[in-house]
């Protein structure tokens, strides 16, 4: 199997790759009728939510390979940011339907797919303000870093700020991506071919998250789908 990135020897690709193409393999074209009707209401909420989540996750990652083929690090950038994000959604949300789960608590479990569902910035539900203002991306991907980073040096934080700055128009994205300094003849490069090497520390792990975000829909669709049948019944 060819690597995931063009250049990248370091075999993680492959896993990617994989992990990826069974992402896919869990994508449904439509909830219909029977879907809605035929269970309760949320249930028929959270796999809308996770599906949703799965195509946001496989369309950031395709963003990075793409753009990352194409010399467009820019966009390789900001799609590695998005991935880390959507990932720390899905962490979060897969996190407090198990606390719920374990609360036996029917309402808890309700609101968190709500919060992530509708959560929003921009009043989009303005009688429902509070109940659906969106979490901070910074407090989600603590959260993820936390969860499964606890007590590494790595860090989910320290790679999104970084993206993060060369994502926005400061120092790292604009001569730190575009200029190259060459002292030693007293010139500079423009362009950004030569960073690509040293952005992979940053792309790596963010394309991880593929492979998280299936294991959490592996755990959704055969642990807490069931689990929350089997509460909502009672």
């Amino acid at each position: 199997m060819e690597p995931f990135l063009d250049g990248d020897d370091t075999g993680v690709g492959e896993e990617i790759a994989t992990a990826l193409t069974a992402l896919e393999g869990r994508f449904r074209d439509e909830f219909s009728d029977d879907d809605l009707t035929g269970v309760p209401e949320v249930m028929w909420r959270a796999g809308v939510a996770y599906q949703c989540l799965y195509r946001r996750t496989v369309e950031s990652a395709v963003g990075v390979k793409l753009a990352w083929k194409a010399g467009n690090l820019i966009t390789v950038v900001t799609m590695a940011r998005s991935l880390l994000e959507t990932g720390a959604i899905a962490w979060r949300l897969t996190d407090h339907i198990e606390k719920a789960l374990e609360k036996k608590d029917a309402a808890e479990l309700y609101a968190a797919i709500m919060k992530i569902s509708f959560g929003n910035r921009v009043n989009l539900i303005e009688e429902k303000e509070e109940e659906y203002r969106a979490v901070n991306i910074l407090t989600a991907i603590e959260h993820m870093n936390t969860g499964i980073l606890k007590g590494k040096e790595e860090s989910f934080i320290d790679i999104y700020n970084c993206l993060s700055e060369i994502a926005h128009p400061n120092h790292w994205g604009i001569l730190g991506l575009y200029g190259n300094h060459i002292e030693a003849e007293e010139r500079i490069e423009f362009g950004n071919k030569h960073r690509k090497d040293d952005l992979w520390w940053m792309i790596g792990p963010a394309l991880c998250v593929v492979w998280m975000v299936n294991d959490l829909a592996e755990e959704f669709e055969k642990k807490l789908l069931p689990a929350m049948a089997e509460l909502v019944a009672k």
